[in-house]
């Protein structure tokens, strides 16, 4: 029933993807049904033996398992029960709508509302602060000024030429580096990416492509995995 009132009260767990096939549009839209149950499934382990190896790999096949956008909900719940006196909770939610912190703090407002109910207390939320966000963003991106300025900014835009190689084989490799910038430069960075309408992110991704770019020359493919790139340091531990 908390589950459900999360979804009533926030309006972003109730989006969905609306597929658009008229042309000069965008491929694919995020609506916000006025009423949605929110999806829900219980799984009873309790009679059957496990392990924890056991559940790691099915919460990790539940979490990691593939979406069709189109149809599958972006957000859900799933309540495990091992025993009478353990279950396990999981919350699902595509990154479109939610990231780690979303999450963590839907789950959070879910369990005080749950012992709020156990009390006869009133449950209570944050904000929704979704339509307004969208609304606001509507009226500083949706206008002609803005739509002027990107089309200025990219008229000068070199357009890359890449050269692919030959496909050969080779053994994976994990290489992790860790880069922490002095305070004072990353303050001048951040201050550059407001100035030029830009997040410190995507910034921080375009100049790592330019370095590899410059300095490699891979023979096979490779994957850039960015967890942290563009966080202060304070956010590593709980990330």
């Amino acid at each position: 029933a908390q589950m459900q009132a999360t979804a009533d009260h926030y309006s972003m767990l109730r989006s969905r993807i609306l597929p658009c096939y008229a042309p000069a549009a965008d491929i694919a839209y995020i609506v916000v049904a006025k009423k949605q149950n929110v999806a829900f499934t219980f799984t009873d382990w309790s009679a059957q033996r496990w392990s924890e190896s056991t559940l790691r790999h099915y919460l990790n096949s539940r979490c990691y398992r593939p979406y069709d956008v189109g149809t599958d909900a972006l957000f859900g719940f799933e309540l495990i029960k091992l025993a009478d006196d353990h279950y396990v909770n999981l919350c699902f939610s595509h990154h479109m709508i939610l990231d780690g912190a979303g999450i963590s703090n839907i789950l959070i407002q879910c369990a005080r509302n749950y012992f709020a109910q156990q009390s006869d207390r009133k449950a209570s939320f944050d904000d929704d602060e979704f339509p307004a966000f969208i609304a606001a963003s509507r009226q500083q991106y949706d206008i002609e000024s803005t739509k002027a300025f990107w089309r200025k900014q990219l008229a000068s835009a070199d357009i890359l030429q890449c050269q692919s190689h030959v496909a050969a084989h080779a053994d994976s490799e994990f290489i992790l580096k860790s880069i922490t910038m002095a305070p004072a430069l990353e303050k001048a960075l951040r201050r550059y990416c407001r100035e030029n309408r830009i997040t410190p992110a995507l910034y921080y991704k375009v100049l790592v492509g330019l370095l590899i770019g410059y300095y490699c020359r891979a023979e096979s493919d490779f994957v850039l995995r960015d967890t942290l790139i563009g966080r202060s340091k304070s956010q590593e531990k709980g990330i």
